[in-house]
């Protein structure tokens, strides 16, 4: 018996969820397939070799030049077979311009990416930075 492949519950997910969207909203998706990857990449924006993220702490990350949105270490130290210490992190709509005005509190009604396993590397590539608060 031959498995069907081309049903793929993920996909179909984002399928459904796209057309759901305006067509204002879509006309956008679709201009990310032409994108240059450079456009929508994360901005490195301190490297940390040696530092390991702990549950609680708080981070920014920088999807364009001055804008950081707040993320929170959910959890650390977790290990499965896609690695050793990994961490989940969620990612909140909260943003600030400035690394020196940092105003964050916790709304886990306010999420822009839901809790999802990472790698150390993005504080080591300097893709997430600690602000240092911790909840």
């Amino acid at each position: 018996m031959r498995k069907d492949y081309s049903d793929n519950p993920l996909a179909n997910s984002w399928r459904e969820r796209y057309d759901m969207q305006s067509d204002a909203i879509k006309e956008k998706l679709d201009a990310l397939k032409t994108m240059p990857v450079s456009e929508f990449q994360l901005q490195v924006i301190k490297k940390e070799r040696k530092f390991m993220p702990e549950k609680g702490d708080v981070f920014v990350t920088s999807p364009r030049n001055s804008i950081y949105f707040y993320g929170v270490v959910v959890n650390a130290g977790i290990d499965n077979n896609n690695g050793n210490d990994l961490l989940v992190v969620m990612i909140f709509k909260d943003k600030t311009k400035s690394l020196q005005d940092i105003n964050f509190d916790v709304d886990y009604n306010n999420l822009l990416i839901p809790p999802e396993i990472v790698g150390r590397e993005y504080w080591t590539k300097g893709y997430f930075y600690n602000i240092g608060l911790n909840i």
